[in-house]
């Protein structure tokens, strides 16, 4: 609902950082990709800052978050 009612001045490129990152977020991924507008938690926001494609950014999944420090 929060996505439906942005203001007017957000724009392709910006982003909507969830307040309450205790909450469910419900958005389909189709729409923030024709919007171009990323909305995620502050984790989220923080990687997808590096992104050209920001709104596009999907946050590693756990395993591969714990794997990436192991050297075999």
């Amino acid at each position: 609902m929060d996505f439906e009612n942005r203001p007017r001045e957000l724009a392709a490129g910006d982003y909507i950082l969830v307040a309450k990152p205790e909450g469910s977020l419900r958005v389909s991924p189709e729409l923030v990709a024709e919007a171009r507008i990323g909305v995620g938690k502050l984790a989220e926001m923080m990687g997808a800052l590096r992104k050209r494609d920001m709104w596009a950014y999907e946050r590693p999944s756990r395993d591969s978050r714990t794997n990436a420090g192991r050297r075999y």
